[in-house]
């Protein structure tokens, strides 16, 4: 979509601008959506799909995030990965603060909900193993988008596959004909069955180190 040997800045602040905002504004939500954000409701840390993007973008334009032509020629996927990892990160520190003890009360002294007491019955190594479990999930889940990035068709199926594992289903909420999606999940299929629980174990563990 874009020419390596353009400044992202120009890129951004030129005709293909407003589209690459919508589409990263779309990706985002998609992203949130995955990990469990419905509408309505605010990201981790008060954050929004509109958020992340809006910041990203900011950032590109002063020059304080960068993208690498060489590493990745296209900005737009660049992009997409710089709104992927934000997202994921807002939702590891959630995870990673779900490990913490919780009191049965709130600061103001009202009772917490039956979902908060029910994290409560659990030891701190059943809330550790559960947060290392989400990771995994969330890590494999961020190898198969990277691995996508590019490709509409199968982002949009894989994000229909958190809500429905039946193609019929799948062509209504995509709009894709039935026939296509059978093609896209085999398709998918593949993908997933190259990213190994070692890899995942491995990606795990180096995001933790970041």
């Amino acid at each position: 979509m874009t020419k390596p040997n353009v400044p992202a800045a120009g890129v951004l602040r030129g005709a293909d601008g407003q589209l690459i905002y919508l589409v990263l504004l779309s990706y985002a939500d998609r992203l949130a959506r995955i990990h469990g954000w419905t509408s309505g409701k605010v990201l981790p840390a008060a954050a929004s799909p509109q958020s992340v993007v809006h910041d990203i973008v900011v950032k590109v334009l002063q020059g304080t995030r960068t993208w690498d032509p060489e590493r990745e020629p296209d900005l737009l996927i660049a992009m997409k990965g710089m709104v992927r990892s934000d997202i994921g990160h807002l939702f590891d520190r959630v995870e990673t603060n779900r490990t913490e003890p919780i009191k049965k009360t709130k600061a103001d002294g009202t009772e917490r909900s039956e979902e908060d007491i029910a994290g409560i019955e659990k030891t701190p190594e059943d809330l550790y193993l559960d947060a290392e479990r989400t990771n995994l999930a969330f890590t494999a889940m961020d190898l198969i988008l990277k691995e996508i990035a590019d490709h509409e068709e199968l982002q949009l199926v894989f994000l229909a596959l958190n809500e429905t594992g039946k193609p019929s289903e799948i062509s209504k909420l995509t709009g894709i004909p039935i026939e296509r999606v059978y093609t896209l999940k085999r398709d998918l299929d593949r993908i997933a069955e190259r990213i190994t629980p070692q890899r995942v174990a491995r990606v795990a563990r180096q995001k933790r180190q970041l």
